[in-house]
């Protein structure tokens, strides 16, 4: 079996170009991004605003579209647990930089 990732990152809106989340479930929107295929594509936040456990649906939402590499500055409690329960790699990005998809994808392209 391969190491295939598939990345999922908190993003504030629907394209590259735009800034990552600084809360990992309460973001607008995931860039999933295929690091096998070079695939990207957006997946809206459903689960943003509900007043409990949103980290817990959208966590469990990403699971399922097969991500294993949670990606973003503040990733809370829940998703780390969930992330741990599912195998998941976590990655956290520096917190003194305002990244944008963009410059998240080619740094992750750059480590493979």
């Amino acid at each position: 079996m391969d190491n295939v990732k598939i990345i999922a990152i908190p993003m504030m809106g629907k394209t590259i170009e735009h800034k990552i989340s600084k809360l990992f479930a309460r973001s607008a929107y995931f860039l999933i991004f295929d690091e096998k295929h070079l695939n990207i594509q957006f997946v809206k936040n459903d689960f943003k605003a509900d007043q409990i456990q949103s980290g817990k649906h959208i966590t469990r939402s990403l699971v399922a579209r097969g991500v294993n590499v949670f990606c973003g500055y503040d990733i809370g409690f829940n998703v780390q647990k969930i992330a741990e329960e599912n195998n998941i790699q976590l990655i956290l990005l520096p917190e003194n930089k305002q990244l944008n998809g963009e410059a998240v994808i080619n740094m992750i392209k750059k480590k493979q």
